[in-house]
């Protein structure tokens, strides 16, 4: 919140909307997972929804004014849905990384963090959840 106010210039309204957005791709997501499910499996939809997620985090650093970044953070509320999973971290994370922030600034931590979602879709890739078919 703080990267896309003080540093990109968002406005807090216009973030409020965006965040928004996040709520519908919950709703959206939901209703899409049993199509999705038809033409991959389980593990694979796992593991490609958190390497399309840490792509497009990977974007938002690289973020230059309140349009571009406005936009960014509109395709990562898209995938708001796959952020379900990984709730309970949070409040680890949110402190850890605010840590980050203070000693190297919004940019450098907001890549970190880009990169620790890469490094989740490689802990599926290596873990019995790429062969799972089914939810059953």
């Amino acid at each position: 919140m703080l990267f896309a106010v003080r540093d990109l210039g968002i406005q807090p309204a216009a973030l409020g909307g965006i965040i928004a957005i996040g709520g519908a791709s919950n709703f959206a997501g939901a209703a899409l997972a049993p199509h999705v499910l038809r033409w991959m499996t389980l593990g694979q939809t796992l593991i490609a929804s958190t390497v399309v997620s840490g792509v497009v985090a990977l974007l938002i650093p690289m973020a230059q004014g309140p349009w571009m970044g406005a936009a960014m953070l509109a395709a990562h509320q898209l995938l708001a849905a796959m952020q379900m999973m990984f709730k309970g971290a949070w409040p680890i994370g949110a402190f850890t990384g605010g840590l980050l922030a203070v000693q190297t600034g919004s940019r450098f931590t907001l890549t970190v963090s880009a990169l620790g979602v890469f490094a989740s879709a490689g802990w599926l890739w290596f873990s019995p959840v790429r062969r799972l078919r089914s939810q059953d």
